[in-house]
């Protein structure tokens, strides 16, 4: 596993790298979660990436901009940036392993942030979306704080940090599948919740559901996710195949 910094030197990208120990087969752009939705599925990506170099796949974990490692503040930052980071990952991938297979996996806003790239050019061969959001005003309401300690003046929040009017209002129109998005033929929607029939729900044609430990929820006082292996590795074999 590396770090290391990628994209502009004004607004670098700060990263992982899993290499396989021998020549890579193809590979993986990870996309994180947001808030607190990020920090607790975090183990999950990086067994993820551990999987997938066993497998010979090398992948790419990364911050956008305004989180984590990566440059800005979220103040400065907005869905088309952040849009912009996922399409600067899966470039730097594609430069790496040539001609080779090159995927997609996103979890939660990862997920919408993933499949807008998707929509927009044919570099991904397949992607897998895992509890995409599909609703925006729910996922703000479920992360925001209690009004009560939200300070005088300040009143957009989401995951405890402050946010922008602008980003706020993008993240609140989040809806799943994107209007202007047609249905993925090579796309797995995996969903982790409660199970719903796909002629009511907005699911592709590869549509699976496993129940359990959902991958990005706090497990405890751990602060992190239990890690659903088995199903880390029916993913990474529909990858592989």
């Amino acid at each position: 596993m590396t770090a290391f910094y990628l994209g502009s030197s004004e607004s670098p990208l700060f990263g992982y790298l899993h290499r396989p120990s021998g020549p890579a087969r193809g590979a993986v752009v990870l996309c994180s979660a947001l808030s607190t939705e990020a920090h607790f599925s975090h183990q999950s990506l990086v067994w993820l990436g551990e999987r997938l170099a066993q497998e010979r796949f090398t992948s790419l974990r990364f911050d956008y901009r305004g989180t984590g490692d990566s440059w800005g503040a979220l103040a400065d930052v907005s869905m088309r940036m952040w849009t912009e980071d996922v399409k600067s990952a899966i470039a730097f991938l594609k430069s790496d392993v040539g001609d080779k297979p090159l995927h997609g996996f996103g979890i939660r806003t990862g997920a919408n942030l993933l499949r807008r790239c998707a929509a927009q050019c044919d570099t991904l061969d397949r992607v897998i979306y895992l509890d995409p959001v599909e609703s925006g005003a729910r996922w703000l309401s479920e992360h925001s704080r209690d009004p009560d300690e939200v300070p005088d003046g300040l009143r957009d929040f989401a995951g405890w940090h402050e946010l922008s009017s602008n980003l706020y209002q993008e993240l609140k129109a989040l809806t799943w599948p994107l209007p202007e998005s047609p249905t993925d033929k090579t796309a797995l929607f995996v969903s982790t919740g409660p199970a719903c029939s796909k002629g009511s729900s907005p699911w592709g044609e590869q549509y699976i559901h496993r129940p359990g430990p959902r991958a990005h929820l706090e497990n405890g006082s751990t602060g992190v996710a239990p890690v659903p292996v088995r199903m880390l590795r029916e993913l990474v074999s529909w990858i592989a195949s």
